[in-house]
């Protein structure tokens, strides 16, 4: 995870906008913003009620959202540009991980506890995409 926040933040430093593209990009110069503590990851996993995959823990661990949102520039149509994360953060996007994997289990007919005894894995939105 070192090796990608280090190699995407040289890759932002350098970004430019596409105004063909529609779509939410990241913005010039965007840095992560720093990891979760083990306490705080603790906190995530049980406000969510479940533990995540060490994948999903070594990626929290390292960086947890970036410190500039992503611009959609609607492909310079005329529309204002709108600004949102491009990756969630925790605390502050608790809710909206929340609503996602809630609409993603009603969507499958499934609740965290079905996925559990089935051992099916789990949902866990690191974007809004």
């Amino acid at each position: 995870m070192l090796w990608f926040k280090h190699q995407s933040e040289k890759y932002f430093e350098t970004i430019e906008l596409e105004k063909d593209v529609a779509g939410l990009q990241h913005q010039k110069a965007t840095k992560w913003e720093k990891g979760l503590t083990v306490q705080e990851l603790t906190d995530f996993q049980n406000e969510l009620g479940f533990e995540f995959p060490e994948e999903l823990l070594e990626f929290y661990k390292t960086m947890n959202g970036t410190d500039l949102t992503g611009i959609n520039v609607f492909a310079e149509q005329g529309l204002p540009y709108y600004y949102a994360p491009i990756y969630f953060s925790y605390p502050e996007h608790l809710t909206k991980i929340k609503e996602l994997i809630q609409e993603i289990l009603e969507i499958k007919g499934l609740t965290i506890e079905q996925m559990k005894e089935q051992k099916i894995p789990l949902i866990f939105p690191i974007n809004d995409f």
